[in-house]
């Protein structure tokens, strides 16, 4: 399937309760992933409220408008589209009230990835963003969840993984006893089947929901660090860079700020201004 999907802009947008963006419309298509609170949108004679894990989706040419119900947090994306895609993206619905947990690690890793910005960081969030609509364009519902992970038949392998995922503060040996293995033992038996050791799988599971947290919430450094049980900041830190190339500050920063993807203007970079002023609400 032949298609051209560029990513021009990648913006985290947070507005405080009764801020607005007037009507306006513009050459390229605008998504609006909802991260925390709501924010009410019109656009197309139509009023919809978009809350966490909902989708605004707005075609070209079309007029919308923005305003924040409440303290709200937004991932939106500005972005082109030619093709076979062009067609159907233009036809989606204006809102979805939720997608799939796929489809929002889909954005969560398109602003990673915008944020990071290592070797081919504007090709992958095209190619994140051109998945995201081969997915909205599906029969099915775009709210499907995605399948659990498969870790086989070892429910001893079954039970530390999901111990860790709703305690990833265990050490090794909690995480060895509650499996019924003496800690050498376990470490030998889990690096063996995850191909890992368990503290760097830990950590790595620690790192992701640090990513989540200083992208998705208001928590600073110090608050990740203390949230996700490590024994000081500055080792955070340490395991945070090795695991990134960055530091949670650096990333934090990065975050904060509007991200332009695609940095050279090509022949797909549509004219005009990307973002509209923030209106106050009149006193």
């Amino acid at each position: 399937m032949e298609s051209n999907v560029t990513v021009h802009r990648v913006v985290r947008d947070k507005k405080k309760p009764g801020q607005y963006i007037e009507p306006h419309s513009h050459p390229f298509f605008h998504y609006l992933i909802g991260l925390a609170g709501h924010v009410r949108m019109h656009a197309a004679e139509t009023d919809f409220i978009v809350p966490p894990g909902g989708l605004a989706m707005i075609p070209p040419g079309i007029e919308h408008s923005i305003h924040s119900l409440d303290d709200s947090c937004s991932l939106n994306i500005k972005f082109t589209c030619e093709g076979c895609l062009a067609k159907p993206a233009a036809q989606l619905p204006l809102f979805l009230p939720w997608v799939g947990d796929y489809q929002q690690v889909l954005l969560k890793n398109l602003l990673e990835e915008a944020v990071l910005q290592r070797a081919g960081s504007a090709e992958l969030v095209s190619l994140r963003m051109y998945e995201l609509l081969l997915l909205l364009n599906r029969t099915e519902s775009a709210a499907l969840p995605a399948p659990p992970v498969d870790v086989g038949r070892n429910s001893k392998l079954k039970k530390a993984l999901e111990l860790i995922a709703i305690h990833p503060n265990l050490s090794v040996a909690e995480l060895a006893a509650a499996c019924g293995y003496h800690e050498n033992y376990f470490s030998s038996f889990f690096k063996e089947a995850m191909g890992c050791t368990p503290r760097h799988y830990i950590n790595l599971q620690k790192i992701n929901k640090a990513k989540d947290l200083l992208l998705f919430s208001d928590c600073n450094v110090t608050q990740a660090a203390e949230q996700l049980g490590f024994s000081c900041v500055h080792y955070f830190s340490r395991v945070f860079h090795q695991l990134t190339g960055i530091t949670p500050s650096e990333y934090l920063s990065r975050g904060s700020q509007p991200v332009t993807v695609n940095v050279v203007h090509n022949s797909n970079t549509p004219a005009g201004i990307f973002e509209f002023p923030l209106r106050n609400p009149a006193s």
